[in-house]
């Protein structure tokens, strides 16, 4: 048997914030304060929108316009800006038989950024990710190249952003915008900040990324037995976490995507009692760095400075 509750309703209407017009075809999303999206709608001809069926609760609603190009808002009036359910939207308390009314939106036009990704000789590259961040990290919205190269990122709010692509399967040097390598987690001081206003559109913010580079070797264990499921960790010169990788069946292992530069490797394997090293046979003593551990150096565009018994593009190390 089942004996339902009668449900609470939101209920309001999307519009253009300077002209009042209905904006039709836009998602309205309802989250509990988790992060869960619970249920959602879309607006009708008119604007209007209508979400029934609700449990009691406390909950915060969304805008989610794309691929139209607005700023989308939590309520009431708080920008959208990563997933997170930010302090300045406005909790619902609903009750069961509740109705919430005159949840309105006024949304205004957004900022847009569009180009094209290529590899280094103009070939187009699909299926890349291109990601905006705020100046303090917070990642905004990422779009997807298509099969010529093209993405877009529209209904971004006014600020100062940074943008850069992110290729963790092709084997290419990621950049940050303009001719900036990716090197560790932080956003570097001379990857330009693109301000925008509300309407702007920003062409020719294209990337063509560089072949990336390659670390391959195999991790070995008591009596020279290959070691699988050990993760390979890859810092930068100023030991920050670039990338990382993992060893598969006889222990080998392959982190690519790097750009040229100078980098540590060690291994981590938790779990397995054994004892983690820094290249070159350096004991690892939590997250310090042995100082006589071995710095990579590896090239741009050509991979690497190759021992002349390795595959060209790969740097070979034994653990």
């Amino acid at each position: 048997d089942f004996v339902l509750a009668e449900g609470a309703i939101v209920a309001g209407a999307v519009t253009h914030y300077l002209t009042g017009a209905p904006i039709s075809n836009v998602w309205v999303d309802i989250y509990d304060l988790a992060g869960e999206r619970l249920n959602y709608t879309w607006t009708e001809a008119d604007g209007t929108y209508y979400l029934s069926g609700l449990p009691s609760g406390t909950f915060a609603v969304r805008t989610d316009t794309y691929p139209l190009n607005y700023v989308d808002e939590w309520y009431n009036g708080t920008a959208v800006t990563g997933d997170d359910i930010p302090d300045g939207a406005t909790p619902l308390v609903l009750a069961a038989g509740s109705t919430e009314t005159n949840i309105d939106f006024t949304l205004l036009e957004g900022e847009a950024f569009e180009g094209y990704v290529t590899n280094a000789l103009g070939g187009p590259l699909s299926n890349v990710l291109v990601d905006t961040y705020m100046a303090d990290g917070t990642l905004v919205d990422y779009g997807i190249t298509d099969t010529s190269g093209y993405y877009a990122l529209n209904g971004l709010p006014s600020g100062l952003y940074r943008i850069r692509t992110y290729t963790p399967y092709a084997n290419l040097a990621d950049e940050w915008f303009d001719d900036v390598l990716v090197a560790g987690l932080g956003i570097p001081g001379d990857a330009i900040a693109l301000p925008m206003i509300s309407g702007l559109t920003h062409s020719n913010i294209n990337f063509a990324l560089d072949p990336g580079a390659s670390i391959a070797g195999t991790v070995y264990g008591p009596g020279d037995v290959p070691l699988t499921n050990v993760n390979l960790d890859v810092y930068t010169s100023d030991d920050e976490w670039q990338t990382g990788g993992s060893t598969s069946t006889g222990g080998f292992y392959v982190v690519d995507s790097l750009p040229g530069g100078a980098f540590y490797l060690r291994t981590y394997s938790p779990g397995l009692n054994l004892v983690d090293e820094w290249y070159n046979d350096v004991i690892a003593l939590g997250n310090t760095r042995g100082s006589s551990a071995t710095l990579i150096e590896l090239a741009k565009d050509r991979g690497v400075e190759l021992p002349s018994d390795t595959e060209e593009g790969l740097y070979e190390l034994l653990f």
